[in-house]
């Protein structure tokens, strides 16, 4: 990486020099003279011409970033408001894979229900619990209601879960957990979340006591024991979303095994450290079974920071780099004006030999760096819209594109402009005619 970098500074100084070692090398020794006494200008103008057309895409690229990155930290600051519905704090979360041929779907089931005892009885440990892996089961349901159809298959997502699943992640419930008592031979039961009341029972007051029929764990009759609040366990799949509506089945009447009862993510909340409670999980999981491995263990809160380290590192980065083109810019647009206004140093002392007002020459020597900077930021402008809106489209759960931003940043751009033309401006306006006469 190192030496890519320098090779690259080196490329990068060959190609810049390129043109002007040319321009040098070629013609007669008196064009060159003359230029250089302010004569003639000619050819010096094409490379000031060049040098603003350089420095008006360098604006155009800057307006583009600053758009960008405008757009994404918007998005970053709706992400730090973003609620995930339950408490991240004091938990401890790891994943619990269980091997397929020694662990069949009752034996698997089972492994589950007396891993989680366990781990209740753990000192330290106020609740614990477990959903199969992701909080997601990967199947869809078809349900009914008395006859009736209540929704289209793979609308509805279904996760079994253990007791205590729901107290772990300090979910809010309303209407019960599932209990020792759900067993296999016990009525089938479940829970929904909130999104699911609202969606399939908009005029009930409560889905409590209803039935449904899921198309997985049985296809049984289920009456719904609990409402829970809605669970978003990862930004990707955008917080801004409305929650999609779930239903939560207990891992015991889950028979045979359709959604994946062999892998769990368990939960514990303890009012100590998360990560102290790692090493004696492990010990519990390997006095049960040596070849299971507990995978992860984490705070939650680290895991939910771990979702959104990519939209942090987008915004980081699109602001790193708009920073960088802003200062680049305003440094190219300080040595083009102060080599204009080096160049024009005697038309300027005959300017203001000849009565000219110091505050006209400062004013033009501005109006030409801003309309260097117009050109470009128009471009830029356009440039920006159309890179907001790619990322709007790219990158899920980020505000729509809108105008504000990149009118933010043409303003910001040309405040820059006049900043960096007014020391050279201001010099050339100062500087004593009589001086720069006897000079020339």
């Amino acid at each position: 990486m190192l030496a890519f970098a320098a090779a690259a500074v080196m490329g990068t100084a060959v190609v810049v020099g390129w043109a002007p070692a040319l321009y040098a090398a070629r013609g007669a020794v008196g064009p060159r003279l003359r230029e250089a006494t302010g004569r003639s200008r000619t050819e010096g103008r094409r490379f000031l011409r060049l040098r603003g057309a350089l420095v008006a895409a360098q604006v155009a690229v800057t307006v583009a970033l600053l758009s960008s990155a405008a757009l994404l930290a918007l998005g970053l600051a709706r992400m730090e408001a973003f609620r995930p519905g339950f408490a991240a704090r004091n938990a401890l979360a790891f994943d619990v894979t269980l091997p397929s041929r020694p662990f069949p779907p009752r034996r698997a089931a089972a492994f589950f229900t007396r891993l989680s005892r366990r781990l209740r009885r753990l000192p330290g440990v106020t609740a614990a619990g477990a959903v199969t892996l992701d909080g997601y089961a990967g199947s869809t349901a078809v349900l009914r209601a008395g006859g009736r159809r209540l929704s289209r298959p793979g609308s509805v997502a279904v996760a079994a879960t253990t007791p205590g699943y729901f107290a772990a992640l300090g979910v809010g419930l309303r209407g019960r957990d599932f209990t020792r008592a759900d067993s296999a031979a016990a009525p089938p039961v479940a829970i929904v979340n909130r999104a699911f009341a609202r969606r399939f029972f908009p005029r009930r007051k409560s889905p409590l006591g209803q039935t449904i029929t899921p198309g997985v764990g049985g296809g049984a009759p289920r009456m719904i024991v609990g409402v829970a609040g809605d669970i978003r366990f990862n930004f990707s799949r955008s917080q801004l979303a409305p929650a999609a509506p779930e239903i939560y089945l207990p891992e015991t009447q889950v028979q045979p095994n359709p959604i994946g009862l062999d892998e769990m993510s368990y939960y514990l909340r303890t009012p100590d450290p998360p990560m102290s409670l790692v090493r004696t999980a492990r010990r519990v999981l390997a006095a049960m079974d040596p070849n299971v491995p507990l995978a992860g263990g984490t705070s939650l809160r680290r895991q939910l920071r771990a979702s959104s380290a990519r939209a942090d590192f987008e915004a980081i980065g699109a602001g790193s780099f708009a920073a960088l083109a802003l200062l680049l810019t305003a440094v190219g647009l300080y040595g083009v004006v102060a080599f204009s206004v080096a160049r024009r140093r005697r038309e300027m002392g005959i300017r203001l030999a000849l009565g000219a007002r110091r505050g006209q020459l400062l004013r033009r020597v501005l109006g030409e760096s801003l309309r260097l900077s117009a050109s470009g930021a128009v471009l830029g402008f356009a440039g920006g819209w159309l890179a907001q809106r790619w990322l709007a489209s790219a990158i899920f759960g980020l505000p729509p594109a809108r105008w504000l931003a990149p009118l933010a940043a043409v303003a910001g751009i040309l405040i820059v402009a006049l900043m960096a033309a007014w020391f050279p401006a201001r010099r050339a306006a100062a500087a004593d005619p009589s001086e720069t006469l006897r000079a020339e």
